[in-house]
């Protein structure tokens, strides 16, 4: 049964991760149908299933045979459906005072990302959001990530506390040398300034690392 018949006589759930491929791609070439395109591109990186698409990006799909362009911007556009979908919450009702709960909120948004992205949250005085920014990509070294830039922004929207997050690309959410020196820098400052710096938590896959959960803030 193809999957187009198997969706509409079985529903979504009876469809494969490949079979569900094969109904955004549509078709597949002289030598590949739909489906064992979708089974080449699951099997890249078997052990993520479907959230490999992820990390792939539009060259990568590209390369598979069946594959262009705009196929290739359909499968990322799907994902990033999903992802935004995964985040959505009112981040005004929660409280971020528990480091679990701001990794759990971040973590399908940020354990995807193929470069390292900062996050300042800015929190009222109650640890409830009042925004948060993407303050640099790419790496967290001093050179980027300017403390001076972390709490003009602060001050600017009025916040009595703020806390930093970034992923790692890796999955291994271990701080480096240089997460733990921009965390003090960052640290001393809010203390100078009386807007406290309450935790950095580190994003891996599917783990986290928090700052002030390992008494390091």
């Amino acid at each position: 049964m193809q999957p187009y018949e198997k969706f509409k006589k079985l529903g979504p759930e009876s469809l494969s991760d490949a079979e569900l491929l094969a109904i955004l791609l549509r078709t597949g070439t002289k030598d590949l149908d739909a489906v064992e395109i979708g089974e080449k591109i699951l099997n890249i990186f078997p052990e993520y299933g479907l959230s490999s698409l992820h990390k792939l990006y539009l060259q990568d799909l590209m390369k598979i045979p069946g594959i262009g362009e705009v196929k290739a911007v359909r499968l990322k556009c799907v994902m990033e459906i999903a992802k935004r979908i995964a985040s959505f919450q009112r981040k005004d009702k929660i409280s971020f005072s528990k480091p679990q709960t701001v990794a759990e909120y971040y973590m399908e948004e940020m354990r995807h990302l193929t470069r390292e992205v900062v996050l300042l949250i800015l929190l009222d005085a109650k640890l409830h959001r009042i925004e948060d920014k993407v303050i640099s990509v790419g790496t967290i070294n001093q050179s980027i990530l300017s403390p001076r830039d972390v709490f003009s922004m602060a001050l600017r929207l009025d916040a009595c506390h703020v806390m930093l997050l970034h992923n790692h690309p890796s999955g291994d959410a271990t701080p480096s040398k240089e997460d733990m020196e921009i965390t003090t820098r960052i640290a001393n400052l809010g203390k100078e300034l009386g807007i406290p710096l309450v935790d950095h938590i580190i994003i891996g896959d599917k783990n986290y690392t928090s700052f002030k959960e390992l008494s390091l803030i």
